[in-house]
């Protein structure tokens, strides 16, 4: 009977040891590029301050803790700048700065060669709108405020530089492949697709009250990976 216990105790600590090296902390950076589409056509860009905006390449940091070679959490940090022109001098930037929780499941244990994944991720951060000062040409002296300046019977209005903050949050939504190119070492490429809230912002509304467009866009990444404490799979 003894027997038995010290070959059951035995086996269960080797397990508990194997599945103790089953988790690790994985860190990584990538870069992405959002396609926000395209702005449909209109005489007023405060009806479309949420789209329209160029593809601006952004950076990204996180860390990912396995519970084993498939299930993993973590947080991820990004920021994004981009722009868009209105008019012959105008131009709007649009900031996003967050910090989301992930989760993220290989569908193949990520300790292969290849290892397919989806994600989610969910959190929130700033939203930040500015536009640009300009000079702009108007037609109407009744458009102009005291400080406007007259050219030959050409009427000009100096838009100041106005910067606006929102808090908001968002949900993304991806799938990619895991590469591993050394025991520790890898990459990784996914495509996501982010909903963001800054629409239903009050403050927003109240600042934009013609705004029709949604923070809804694709994002391409494409990372580098370091793991810590690597992991094998039991099967």
């Amino acid at each position: 009977m003894k027997k038995y216990i010290l070959l059951i105790a035995l086996a269960l600590g080797t397990f508990a040891a194997q599945a103790q090296f089953e988790n690790k902390l994985t860190g990584y950076a990538y870069f992405g590029l959002p396609f926000y589409g395209k702005a449909p056509a209109t005489e007023s860009p405060s009806t479309q301050m949420l789209t329209g905006y160029k593809p601006v390449p952004y950076l990204g940091v996180g860390a990912l803790y396995s519970f084993n070679t498939k299930f993993s959490a973590g947080v991820n940090l990004r920021g994004m700048t981009t722009y868009k022109n209105f008019g012959d001098n105008g131009r709007f930037q649009m900031s996003d700065f967050g910090m989301n929780l992930v989760l993220k499941y290989n569908i193949i244990h990520n300790d292969k060669p290849i290892s397919p994944f989806i994600q989610l991720e969910a959190g929130g951060g700033i939203t930040r709108l500015v536009q640009d000062s300009a000079t702009v040409n108007v037609s109407s002296p009744a458009d102009l405020d005291p400080e406007h300046i007259a050219y030959e019977g050409e009427q000009q209005l100096k838009l100041p530089r106005i910067t606006n903050n929102y808090f908001t949050q968002s949900v993304m939504i991806g799938a990619g492949v895991d590469f591993v190119i050394k025991q520790k070492y890898g990459v990784f490429v996914s495509a996501n697709y982010l909903l963001n809230n800054a629409d239903r912002n009050s403050q927003l509304q109240e600042d934009f009250p013609e705004n029709e467009s949604k923070l809804n866009f694709l994002m391409i990444q494409a990372g580098i990976k370091f793991s810590f404490l690597k992991s094998k799979s039991l099967i």
